[in-house]
């Protein structure tokens, strides 16, 4: 992501999915269900809830990598996400158990249009695994600093020797 055209490309794909698979749960409903008003309420209300609460999330994301630190804004940011999500689905499902799961499944949308535009399609995948060598992922900073660690004692270790008679008899 270059700038914030790039960003605004990038949410509005995912935005745009997250739609079309709501449209796509309230048409399968329709044999099972017919029209009903309630879930189509519920459906609706998560979807918005689900892209209100992505937009939030992008946005405290956005503050705290800005500002260098941040982990009360993190705690606080999840929180009021945690907390926008369950105030809905009670409100939601005090209309209906209906609208209720139909909520939940629109809280579902966004996500799957999230793993379709950015998990399922091929060009993603292929470009992401381009020309890196997977052997050779121990080979990093953290994986020698582990290993120097391996190489000294514990501290049961360094107990269980006191205890550990090494005379040969």
């Amino acid at each position: 992501m270059q700038n914030a055209t790039d960003l605004k490309r990038f949410h509005s794909q995912i935005y745009r999915a997250g739609i079309l698979i709501a449209l796509l749960f309230e048409l399968l409903s329709l044999p099972f269900l017919g029209f009903d008003p309630r879930f189509a309420y519920g459906l609706a209300l998560g979807t918005v809830v689900a892209v209100a609460n992505y937009s939030l999330l992008a946005y405290v994301t956005a503050r705290i990598l800005n500002r260098g630190k941040g982990a009360a804004l993190a705690v606080l940011g999840y929180l009021g996400r945690l907390a926008l999500y369950g105030w809905v689905f009670y409100t939601s499902y005090q209309a209906g158990t209906t609208s209720g799961l139909a909520t939940l499944l629109g809280y579902m949308t966004l996500k799957l249009g999230m793993y379709y535009v950015y998990g399922f399609q091929p060009k993603f995948s292929k470009s992401s695994t381009e020309g890196k060598k997977f052997n050779d992922l121990d080979q990093d900073q953290w994986a020698l600093e582990q290993a120097e660690k391996a190489k000294t004692p514990r501290w049961t270790q360094k107990i269980l020797t006191i205890f550990h008679d090494n005379k040969e008899e």
